[in-house]
C-alpha cells in the first residue's frame, strides 16, 4: 500500500489490528471498489460481507468495522 493519509489509516486500522498483511487488506479494497463500480445494481449487504466469508470471525467483524467507518463512522 502506499502512503496513506492519517483518515485512510483510520478507516483500515480494524483490519491491520485482526492482523492482515497490508497486500491482503488492499486486496479487499480494490475488490470492494471493483464491484461497487461494474455492477449495475447496489451491493448487497450479504455482497459485502462474502469478500470475508473464508476468513476468521476477528477479520469479519474487522471488515464490518471498515465498512462502517467508510460510510460514515465519526473522524478520529
Amino acid at each position: 500500500m502506499s502512503e496513506l493519509s492519517a483518515q485512510a489509516r483510520w478507516v483500515l486500522q480494524p483490519l491491520t489490528d485482526a492482523g492482515l498483511a497490508h497486500e491482503e487488506i488492499e486486496h479487499l479494497v480494490v475488490r470492494l471498489a471493483f464491484d461497487s463500480v461494474v455492477r449495475s445494481e447496489r451491493l448487497a449487504p450479504s455482497s459485502l460481507g462474502a469478500l470475508v466469508a473464508d476468513q476468521p470471525v476477528v477479520v469479519r467483524q474487522a471488515w464490518v468495522e471498515v465498512l462502517d467507518r467508510m460510510i460514515g463512522g465519526p473522524l478520529p
